[in-house]
């Protein structure tokens, strides 16, 4: 019989250009309510929600504490500078020491509606 060695945490490295990525139950809690209120109003099997993900990034390290949802303006598909401004500074006034590390959506494969989201400058 065979036995794994325990690690001593979720995230695994396997290189020297490798990212560690820590992720807190608060985010998924938070996605996870965004898409089932948006699933919800719309009544629509193929609910995407996008939102923000706010954490500290040492190196290649990465930790992910909290999240904000994002609000589109269609047909653009670009984030609501104002809203997203408002949420960042409300955000930056309770956790002061956690950034933007990234974005989330919800659904399938990546599309170009993605893509574009990730180049978006507001």
């Amino acid at each position: 019989m065979e036995i794994d060695t325990p690690t001593d945490s979720g995230a695994t490295s396997s290189g020297p250009g490798s990212v560690s990525v820590r992720l807190h139950p608060l985010v998924v809690l938070n996605i996870s309510e965004h898409w089932t209120r948006y699933k919800v109003r719309e009544n629509s099997p193929g609910v995407i929600v996008y939102g923000a993900l706010l954490g500290t990034q040492e190196g290649h390290h990465v930790e992910i504490s909290n999240s904000f949802e994002l609000l589109l303006d269609d047909p653009h598909f670009s984030v609501n500078a104002e809203f997203y401004s408002t949420r960042e500074s409300q955000c930056k006034q309770v956790y002061p020491d956690l950034d933007i590390v990234g974005w989330y959506a919800t659904g399938g494969p990546i599309t170009e509606k993605d893509e574009l989201l990730n180049r978006c400058k507001n």
